[in-house]
């Protein structure tokens, strides 16, 4: 047990803050910024995740793999930062300390209930079955050392498909591309990354080289031409 609390503090605090510390270091302002070196690295490491994970699933390797690669490749990232950013580690985490002391006792209070309140949403909560399908998932990966390449629902393998059957990918983008015109954007300067080149451009080419058998879908225009309908949920989940 404490060698796991040992292990979360270090994924979920030292390795974040040591990966932000190259990141906020080559900014001109809030370069001594705690959480914006906490969030920035964590940026990092979701970014290098998705780089490196979709690739592998395609190639089918191992859980392992990528799990060990993933871990080498972030430590060398986070050691790599602090050692450039040594010198700002100390001022960093003493400045957020003195932070801390400064903090009214009702917002400790808070957080104290809000803590409380993931604990017993976490031993209460209600699971349905998008909930048993990533745990499912999961346990599959975990247990059979691969990534989809079993059945969540069933347990069998997906390549004893019938060769009949054809396989999608199917890239959504979010309702701020669809729903907004181009001219609105670019007249408010809306800081938005174009969905349409990057699913066109980047995802869907690299789906069709590294498995060809996938048929991708296009969705950018049909979601344009029905933009004036409720298409979308208009929730946090869209």
């Amino acid at each position: 047990m404490a060698v796991k609390a040992i292990w979360i503090l270090v994924w979920f605090l030292a390795v974040p803050f040591c990966t932000g510390l190259f990141v906020t270091g080559k900014m001109e302002e809030e370069k001594e910024s705690f959480l914006l070196t906490m969030l920035c690295g964590y940026a990092g490491m979701f970014a290098v995740f998705e780089i490196m994970t979709v690739p592998m699933i395609f190639l089918r390797l191992s859980f392992s793999m990528l799990k060990y690669s993933y871990g080498a490749v972030i430590l060398a990232l986070a050691g790599i930062s602090a050692v450039c950013e040594r010198k700002r580690i100390l001022p960093l985490i003493w400045g957020k300390i003195k932070k801390i002391r400064e903090i009214p006792w009702t917002c400790l209070a808070a957080a104290v209930l809000i803590v409380l309140q993931i604990g017993v949403y976490a031993v209460g909560m209600s699971t349905d079955l998008d909930d048993s399908f990533y745990v499912g998932t999961a346990t599959t990966a975990i247990e059979t050392d691969t990534m989809y390449q079993y059945s969540a629902y069933t347990g069998n393998a997906v390549k004893s498909l019938p060769s009949s059957v054809n396989f999608y990918s199917v890239i959504i983008p979010t309702s701020m591309d669809i729903t907004l015109q181009e001219s609105y954007l670019i007249d408010n300067q809306v800081d938005s990354s174009d969905q349409r080149k990057a699913i066109d451009s980047y995802i869907y080419p690299s789906i069709s080289a590294m498995a060809p058998s996938v048929k991708t879908v296009p969705t950018f225009n049909p979601l344009r031409e029905h933009c004036n309908e409720y298409i979308y949920f208009n929730s946090d989940r869209t």
